[in-house]
């Protein structure tokens, strides 16, 4: 983990005691990760040399990614994670997150929101109004630093050029470790976003992974996005109706009622539409 730091020997805090993590704690009412501690025990804070995240949704600067300059290190005093109240109140943001790298108007935060632990990441920009995950946990956040490089810049969407970039596979990685440890509700916001602003070839990848996916909510949203799509009332994957169609038959046979009796509509929709 510490291969994810830039080289230099000053731009950090000092070294943190047991006691400062239990006073940080109760300062910020929390319990923080541990994968956060021990990466903060190698080097507490400051820039980073893996300076970019994928991404789910392209930001307002139009990349594909979330750039940080730095983590904030651990502790009470200037430029620790103990001294975000200023940020809080002057941005406006809840004081169930904890914020561990800023370049406001953006922030990128530990999310305690619906959770007293182990918190997912979440990206939050004031002005665009965004707040979106980008990882399940601190774990899977680090996993996903990497040096920034062109392949990072929005792509044309063309499926072919973007099945095949590196960008996207990033991307698609953020997904599988949502699915895998993410809750239902994670996995749906994040599908919500994808089918809104990702890119055809993205939004087959997730239909996929999902379309058996073992809580109904997730799999029902799903459906609905897929009629909206075949009724003509979503622009998405206009180019691959016969996918969508392909997974709203395997929907019929679904053993939630609901979403069977969702996907046998969309399927007479479509039919209605050919006549």
């Amino acid at each position: 983990m510490s291969t994810i730091w830039y080289r230099d020997e000053e731009s950090h805090l000092p070294p943190f005691t047991e006691q400062t993590v239990e006073a940080v704690e109760k300062k910020l009412h929390v319990k923080l990760p541990k994968s956060y501690i021990e990466l903060m025990k190698q080097k507490n804070g400051f820039y980073l040399e893996k300076n970019c995240h994928p991404s789910p949704k392209p930001t307002a600067w139009g990349n594909r990614v979330i750039e940080l300059d730095s983590l904030i290190g651990i502790g009470l005093g200037e430029n620790s994670i103990g001294d975000t109240d200023y940020f809080l109140q002057e941005w406006g943001l809840r004081r169930d997150v904890v914020i561990i790298s800023m370049n406001p108007p953006s922030f990128v935060c530990l999310d305690y929101r619906n959770t007293k632990s182990n918190p997912p990441i979440v990206y939050i920009d004031v002005d665009e109004n965004d707040d979106f995950q980008i990882a399940a946990n601190f774990e899977q956040f680090l996993q996903g630093l990497h040096v920034r490089s062109d392949e990072d810049e929005i792509l044309p969407a063309t499926t072919n050029e973007l099945s095949t970039s590196k960008s996207i596979q990033t991307y698609k990685t953020t997904i599988d470790n949502v699915i895998e440890e993410g809750t239902a509700d994670e996995v749906d916001s994040l599908f919500l976003d994808v089918a809104e602003h990702g890119d055809d070839e993205t939004i087959q990848y997730f239909v996929r992974k999902i379309k058996s996916y073992r809580d109904a909510r997730v799999r029902y949203n799903m459906t609905v996005i897929l009629y909206y799509i075949v009724t003509g009332e979503r622009q998405k994957l206009q180019n691959d109706i016969k996918f969508v169609e392909e997974i709203l038959t395997e929907l019929t046979g679904d053993k939630n009622k609901n979403i069977k009796k969702l996907a046998q509509q969309a399927i007479l929709a479509v039919q209605k539409k050919r006549k």
